[in-house]
């Protein structure tokens, strides 16, 4: 057990180790030295309730070998501290303006996919925190706290999970551009014409079921897909090897959202409805990078 001997060579104490500190050596030096090394984790917190964070800061700085990285109010701001700091784990409250928890669920499996997500909200009803959108864990307000932290230790011990390698081969970066910009596109415009009563494009779909959940899903992919081609772009580069990771359940809800919208002339149709002519380069461009998502993709 860490540094003390105990039954072992020297001493006159019946080999256990004097632990006074040496003249000129303080207490302090030879506790950290002698302790175990600990692995370290860093956590992010997102609440929108400042006081709660601030709480839930100075609990989880009791936990040795936890690291507060960094705090946020809100989905948008959960989603930026993924992106840039990507900690091992997040708390995420569900109720915030602007973007709740559960909407950004989904895109914060693409920001950080190794990233485990503990839901600590006060109530889950009506919140969708299925497939796609599932978190980790969930632990209501108002239990021990120290529930929260039993569960955050252990997540954190297990590390990552349910990690899937997606591999598009080599593509020509302009081809590459081309269905990226065609995608994010259609995103916006499905997600618009969904949230909006009354929009007949949403009706295109037909019977194939879709969520806005997939469709951030699928959003999701894409920022996944975005960041290689952005590096090979900024090289200057003509091809790029478009290789990434996704959590699988967002990546199997993504995958019913690829095969929602671009199956059976779907997408044709959407673009018709909204007069969109995009060029013969663009839609092969859309076609290929679609049929290798849809054959890399988890099912389920």
């Amino acid at each position: 057990m860490g540094g003390t001997d105990i039954g072992g060579a020297g001493g006159g104490n019946g080999g256990v180790r004097d632990l006074r500190p040496v003249v000129g050596e303080s207490a302090d030096a030879l506790i950290d030295a002698r302790a175990p090394s600990l692995i370290r984790h860093s956590i992010a917190i997102v609440d929108d309730q400042i006081d709660m964070r601030q709480l839930l800061a100075v609990r989880l700085g009791m936990v040795p070998g936890l690291d507060l990285v960094g705090q946020g109010a809100n989905g948008d701001e959960a989603i930026s501290l993924a992106h840039d700091l990507s900690p091992d784990l997040m708390t995420l409250d569900l109720r915030m303006p602007g973007m709740g928890g559960a909407e950004a669920i989904p895109l914060l499996r693409a920001a950080a996919p190794r990233m485990r997500i503990v839901v600590y909200t006060s109530q889950v009803d009506g919140a969708d925190l299925s497939k796609g959108s599932r978190p980790d864990a969930t632990v209501l307000k108002g239990a021990n706290l120290g529930d929260l932290v039993s569960v955050i230790t252990g997540l954190l011990a297990e590390g990552p999970q349910d990690l899937v390698r997606i591999d598009l081969g080599r593509l020509p970066v302009q081809v590459a551009v081309d269905a990226f910009d065609s995608w994010v596109g259609l995103n916006a415009r499905v997600r618009g014409a969904l949230a909006t009563e009354g929009d007949i494009s949403s009706e295109l779909l037909g019977d194939v079921p879709l969520k806005s959940s997939e469709l951030l899903c699928l959003m999701g992919v894409f920022m996944q897909f975005g960041m290689p081609l952005m590096i090979a772009s900024a090289a200057g580069d003509s091809v790029v090897n478009l290789q990434f990771t996704v959590n699988r359940e967002a990546g199997a809800a993504a995958r019913r959202a690829l095969l929602a919208l671009g199956g059976n002339g779907t997408l044709r149709a959407f673009n018709r409805a909204w007069s969109h002519s995009p060029t013969k380069e663009a839609e092969q461009a859309l076609d290929l990078v679609d049929s290798r998502l849809v054959e890399q993709l988890p099912a389920s």
